[in-house]
């Protein structure tokens, strides 16, 4: 377990972009949001039962205007456009995590039909139902003895 992780950090390719990020991201004020893009610390959690799939994404504090959900196939993108905040003359950032623009792309057990899919946002959680379309669902062949 412990060799497993320490193959899976040294092949992380953020790990490197993270660790300057964490380092110079204060004095920095901003300019690295951009690396900040690539990664997202939402809790999702996906489960299936009879012919769809529901993801759910914890979005706490986001309003629905800024929230994109696409679906091609079997994956699901989930793209949050950043909140504007003003700062008044002589203030600056010293952290600002609320204003990151995050995304998140979901691999489906199965492809889903686009024209079925619901998204729903209450409370800070975002629930997406996907359907599955009938053509792919599996269909049962009734045996005939001779």
């Amino acid at each position: 377990m412990l060799l497993t992780n320490r193959i899976a950090t040294n092949l992380d390719p953020w790990r490197v972009m993270r660790a300057i990020e964490d380092h110079w991201g204060p004095q920095l004020n901003g300019w690295l949001d951009s690396a900040a893009q690539v990664r997202s610390n939402t809790a999702v959690r996906m489960w299936t039962r009879e012919g769809e799939a529901v993801v759910e994404f914890d979005l706490p504090g986001v309003r629905p205007d800024q929230i994109d959900v696409s679906v091609h196939k079997d994956l699901l993108s989930v793209e949050l456009s950043p909140q504007e905040e003003m700062l008044t003359e002589g203030e600056r950032y010293h952290l600002r995590e609320r204003n990151m623009v995050a995304r998140q792309q979901i691999q489906l057990p199965f492809a889903v039909d686009p024209q079925r899919t619901d998204a729903e946002y209450q409370h800070g959680v975002l629930r997406v139902t996907l359907h599955q379309p009938e053509s792919h669902r599996p269909a049962r062949i009734a045996v005939k003895g001779l």
